[in-house]
């Protein structure tokens, strides 16, 4: 799956907390109230950026901590079991 395809199938939305969010206004940082505002979403709804042994970009399904960047919250939730690496271009 692409990114543009992950944006439009799960629909991430926009991080209310701050102004200045990356990913125009889509990513969630790694501590204090935006971290606490992804660990209270549903599980199935959570995405994390990492960044790959290659400095290439990646969303993954589910909350990560191993060269994480940030994350994401999808107003769609993804399938039971299954999970997802998406490449971000």
């Amino acid at each position: 799956m692409a990114y543009d395809e992950w944006l439009e199938a799960y629909r991430p939305v926009t991080n209310a907390l701050t102004k200045s969010a990356p990913f125009d206004g889509l990513m969630f940082e790694t501590f204090g109230p935006e971290l606490a505002h992804v660990r209270d979403t549903p599980a199935d709804r959570v995405w994390t950026l990492v960044e790959g042994d290659d400095d290439t970009l990646y969303v993954l399904s589910g909350f990560h901590f191993v060269n994480r960047l940030g994350y994401f919250i999808a107003a769609q939730p993804r399938p039971p079991h299954v999970d997802i690496e998406v490449p971000v271009d």
